[in-house]
């Protein structure tokens, strides 16, 4: 159990508003000593009590249940630590008290509820949600998870994850939680990156005139500098064969055609 103080500020009156009460306590005039002496309380502990109520104490009741959600990242970048995902569930269930509750949740580019928090929950089952391994969402997780955690428990959520982040903000949801009074803690996971080259966009006009010129743009990501063969076909027609370098980061390509 715990006290927090919403306007701590106020406390620093009870120092000189006690040390005013016992001054005039002593050059005050009182039929008897008793009298005064229970005067001097009496003021004491009314001004001690609006103080406390100015500083808005809220009491914090310390929950003898834990709930954990375990939000496991399954995307294409972590896929090679499935082993040891396995192994720290494994060594969580074992670690667990009879009166927690487990939970488990997964995502890629979507987040998937594969267990809702059960004080019976084996974590350890395996995954059955079908996620898409071509994104990363933790932000999409960490709210899934926190929409699991019942009330009246201490509220957990264990990310596992390389941090490879494709889209939403994870750091900010993870503070909104944390104002909630939800405990996020973060295993890392660390793969062996993997020589990697994409094509990330393709831009063209909406709109092209017949019998004129028009631009396409490739946009590739890659992982590390090489050469690769681009090829570029309208149909059937190859339109495009060019050997190109790729620079790790972003390369763009501009080609030109003209419409028939």
């Amino acid at each position: 159990m715990n006290i927090d103080w919403q306007q701590p500020y106020w406390l620093i009156l009870l120092i000189p508003v006690m040390a005013a009460i016992l001054f005039f306590a002593k050059g005050g005039q009182f039929a008897s000593p008793f009298r005064k002496k229970v005067h001097t309380i009496m003021r004491a502990v009314l001004c001690f009590v609006l103080i406390l109520a100015m500083a808005n104490p809220t009491l914090l009741m310390t929950a003898n249940t834990t709930t954990t959600v375990f939000a496991v990242d399954r995307s294409a970048s972590v896929e090679k630590t499935e082993g040891e995902v396995q192994t720290f569930l494994q060594e969580a269930q074992q670690a667990k008290e009879n009166r927690d509750q487990l939970g488990l949740v997964s995502f890629g580019k979507r987040a998937g509820v594969e267990l809702t928090p059960d004080k019976d929950t084996n974590v350890t089952a395996g995954f059955l949600s079908l996620v898409d391994k071509g994104g990363s969402s933790l932000e999409n997780a960490l709210r899934l998870s926190a929409s699991l955690l019942p009330d009246g428990t201490a509220k957990r959520i264990v990310l596992l994850s390389d941090g490879n982040e494709t889209e939403g903000n994870a750091l900010q949801q993870a503070r909104a939680l944390a104002a909630q009074g939800i405990t996020v803690d973060v295993y890392p996971l660390v793969s062996e990156e993997q020589p990697e080259v994409q094509l990330t966009k393709l831009e063209l006009a909406e709109v092209i005139n017949i019998n004129s010129r028009y631009e396409l743009a490739l946009q590739i990501d890659a992982n590390i500098d090489t050469t690769a063969q681009v090829r570029l076909y309208k149909g059937n027609t190859l339109i495009a064969d060019e050997s190109a370098e790729i620079h790790k980061g972003e390369t763009r390509m501009v080609f030109s055609d003209i419409t028939t």
